[in-house]
């Protein structure tokens, strides 16, 4: 792969995203109006936030009415929350966690689970109460988010005639670190993981295990800019990285298998 330099490009000033707004057709209309461009090639990372507001993928705790399940997690997680000194997840929102997610996989101050549409791995099945309006508003990961990256992709393409890569982006914590990072949860026009077994390294060994998740990598760069707060940065463009285009991408190759992860219970 060549070598170059890296441009990472926010785009601020688009309007708060409601249900039914074409992310695609405001994005072009804010680099019209802007003194930015695109290109052909270009990697757009947009954050997850607004593709679920777009798509009506939130919920409205004060309506849900907590299990028995979700009552008895609540109480887990309180004695947890407070010894930590930190906010105390409410009941309705440990049973909006639930009826997302396939699996708990632990227990905290924070449910560690397995998400029923996707499989990934992390806290709070992704539901998220920051930049969104409304106290008890919360937004859910998109259900199909390869899908609504490939469909932003489609639009992009028809409105400006360029191939452009999406990917949805998120952001996760990780084990054994402080600090959550920019994660991929949707991704088209691009695979998210590159490949380099068979690649000779500069010493002219043959790499055996070298997996890159540059998905992920151009997330977290772009999440520099994104920021996590109130940046109001929610798209970025990133410029110059060679990546081969791929019309069928999806995330699931970056999905570790169960019984590969080393993170995991046996099951």
């Amino acid at each position: 792969m060549e070598s170059k330099n890296l441009v990472i490009i926010g785009l601020k000033g688009l309007p708060k995203i409601k249900k039914g707004d074409n992310i695609a057709k405001l994005v072009v209309d804010l680099i019209k109006s802007s003194k930015t461009t695109l290109e052909s090639k270009d990697i757009l990372v947009i954050a997850q936030s607004i593709v679920s507001k777009s798509i009506g993928r939130i919920r409205d705790l004060s309506e849900i009415t907590p299990s028995g399940e979700a009552i008895e997690l609540y109480q887990q997680i309180k004695a947890k929350a407070e010894k930590l000194g930190i906010p105390v997840k409410s009941p309705e929102l440990i049973q909006a966690i639930l009826d997302e997610s396939k699996k708990i996989i632990k227990v905290e101050h924070v449910l560690i689970v397995e998400t029923k549409n996707h499989g990934f791995i992390c806290a709070n099945a992704g539901i998220d109460q920051s930049n969104v309006e409304g106290q008890n508003i919360v937004t859910l990961l998109p259900e199909k988010p390869d899908h609504e990256a490939q469909k932003i992709r489609n639009e992009l393409k028809e409105l400006t005639n360029l191939e452009i890569a999406v990917i949805i982006s998120d952001s996760f914590g990780r084990p054994f670190r402080i600090g959550s990072t920019g994660v991929a949860i949707g991704i088209a026009g691009m695979n998210p993981i590159l490949d380099q077994r068979g690649f000779k390294d500069l010493y002219g060994y043959t790499l055996q295990t070298t997996i890159i998740g540059h998905a992920d990598n151009l997330v977290s760069a772009a999440q520099i800019v994104m920021g996590e707060s109130n940046e109001g940065i929610p798209v970025v463009i990133i410029r110059g990285y060679d990546y081969e285009i791929e019309e069928n991408a999806s995330i699931v190759p970056i999905l570790r298998e169960p019984n590969l992860d080393l993170f995991r219970s046996e099951e």
